[in-house]
């Protein structure tokens, strides 16, 4: 299957493509075991990355201020 047919046949048809600015991207990072537990008990979502990018969003922004 080529890219023209992803989505489905119909034009305009599937998901609208994210700019690269807009998608995520993989960072590997090394923490203790310690600051894995906090960020698994202080941050919010369902996953282990979600809950360590809301801890890191909400002190980046409270130090903006």
């Amino acid at each position: 299957m080529n890219k023209s047919n992803w989505g489905g046949i119909r034009t305009g048809a599937g998901r609208t493509p994210l700019s690269k600015d807009k998608k995520k991207k993989p960072v590997k990072i090394y923490i203790s075991d310690l600051l894995k537990q906090d960020i698994e008990k202080y941050g919010l979502g369902d996953s282990f990355s979600r809950k360590a990018v809301d801890l890191i969003a909400s002190e980046i922004k409270k130090r903006r201020l």
